[in-house]
Formats: C-alpha cells, structure tokens, sequence
C-alpha cells in the first residue's frame, strides 16, 4: 500500500512540475536574453522589415546556443521611444538588454503615468560604413 502511495504522489509531483513550467514558458519572454548581462555580439546591422518598412537593426549574438541567436529590434516603439542605444561604457562588441523605468511625472499641473519599455544597448567593436539596408522577412 504505501508503495502505491509514493507513485501516486511522484506522478502528481510530475505533473505539477510540469504545469509550473509550461506556465513559466509561456509568460517568459523567450528570445532567450537575460536582462543586465552582457553578451559578445558577433555582428549587428540595420534592417527593413519587409511589407512594413519598420526601421531597426539585427544583433548576431556570437553564442550560437542562445533560443534566439540573431533578433531585430525596431529603432522606436510606437510612442516614439528610442529601442536601441549605442552605449560606449560597455566592451567593445558586446550588447546588453535593459529594462528602463520612466516613473510617473506631474508636469503643469498634468499627471503622466509612469511606464516601462525594454532597450537593446550596444558598442561596436570595430565600425565600417553601411552602404547597403537589408530587407528582413519575418518569420510566421
């Protein structure tokens, strides 16, 4: 009897295991980027997404291991706000993703909420000349 037991609460242990990391994976964001950290940055670029002419840049991670090893982030979200930020107090050829907090302002007597946004922060090892805007087809 208490060998049934130890099954039956292995299986519910499992199973509630399972749920706590679907739910995890499903509400974390997957593009595999660890907020703070920094990361060596094998190439980045600007782009066009296609169809949309959405202005941005792609960043090629040199770890090829990450969930996503290349992610374009648009230059401004549709407030406006900058996305992407050349950052010289990092290594060179690295990138670090941020998460920035505007806290909530009065201004004349107006009330601005409060707000956060992610940027993508980065300093070029070497810099050449980009001639050429690449169209990026995103994937479905």
């Amino acid at each position: 009897m208490r060998a049934k037991n130890f099954v039956i609460a292995g299986i519910i242990l499992a199973v509630v295991l399972v749920a706590f990391s679907g739910a995890h994976f499903i509400t974390a964001d997957n593009d595999g980027i660890v907020e703070g950290q920094v990361y060596a940055l094998a190439y980045t670029y600007k782009a066009v997404v296609k169809g949309s002419g959405l202005e941005g840049r792609v960043f090629d991670f040199a770890d090829r291991n990450l969930p996503k090893p290349s992610l374009f982030v648009p230059a401004r979200d549709a407030r406006g706000i900058s996305l992407i930020r050349e950052n010289t107090t990092l290594p060179p050829g690295t990138v670090r993703k941020m998460r920035i907090r505007v806290p909530t302002m009065k201004i004349e007597g107006v009330t601005y909420p409060g707000y956060t946004y992610v940027e993508l922060q980065y300093h070029l090892g070497t810099r050449e000349p980009q001639s050429i805007v690449p169209t990026v087809i995103p994937k479905r």
